[in-house]
């Protein structure tokens, strides 16, 4: 599993809403661009710190210490993937804006559902499964009925 996925993985489990952003969402859906980090808005507490670094595990640096300090000073903080040396720059969601880009972010997961009835959910399915997100997929399939 990549680190991205293991990084998704460990959210998904602590229910910390995020979204990526920066060049990695830039190159998937705009205009591609290389870089060395990923970019993700997270709506992540102090409280998230220590389950966070519990979650990762200990092939990732992750200092609950430096997370704390940093979501209360409203500035990024990193995660490294020991491994594969990934580095993720974690931009703590601390307002409105924030708030309103990760709703933003799950209404357009709802609407990618509801304009492509064709989808695969069995290939949907077996991938969340696989990166143990199936409780967000099955919650997005449910919302997009509901529309």
């Amino acid at each position: 599993m990549n680190a991205l996925s293991l990084l998704s993985a460990a959210f998904a489990s602590l229910k910390i809403p995020y979204l990526i952003g920066g060049s990695l969402a830039s190159s998937a859906r705009g205009i591609p661009r290389s870089t060395l980090d990923v970019d993700i808005l997270a709506r992540i507490t102090p409280l998230h710190a220590g389950q966070l670094e519990d979650a990762l595990g200990a092939d990732w640096y992750a200092d609950p210490e430096q997370i704390r300090n940093s979501i209360a000073a409203g500035r990024a903080f990193n995660l490294i993937h020991r491994p594969s040396l990934q580095k993720f720059d974690i931009f703590p969601a601390s307002d409105d804006f924030h708030d309103s880009e990760l709703q933003r972010a799950w209404n357009d997961i709802i609407g990618l559902l509801n304009a492509n009835p064709e989808l695969d959910l069995g290939y949907l399915r077996a991938w969340a499964a696989r990166l143990r997100v199936d409780d967000l997929l099955a919650k997005a399939l449910a919302a997009s009925r509901e529309d």
